[in-house]
């Protein structure tokens, strides 16, 4: 979290911006910002958020569904990572 609020002041913008105000809102969610940056002649808006590798978790249970006895993920989970044989 402490990078994710660090860079909601300093996130550049891929393109050329010159930037004159600049909005940062949070969703109420708390993980999740908009940042709005005005310049000269444009409008840039963007979602930060702050996601988890489901295999990575500290919740053993949610590491622990990430990983079948098959290898296949649980479809009625929605999308999940594994860790293909032989790795």
């Amino acid at each position: 979290m402490k990078a994710l609020r660090a860079a909601l002041h300093t996130y550049v913008p891929s393109k050329n911006i010159v930037e004159k105000r600049r909005h940062v809102y949070r969703f109420a969610d708390q993980e999740s910002y908009l940042v709005v940056i005005k310049g000269k002649l444009t409008q840039w808006e963007c979602s930060l958020r702050i996601a988890e590798l489901v295999s990575d978790s500290t919740d053993p249970n949610v590491a622990k569904r990430a990983q079948t006895d098959d290898g296949a993920a649980e479809v009625a989970d929605g999308p999940q990572d594994r860790i293909p044989p032989g790795y």
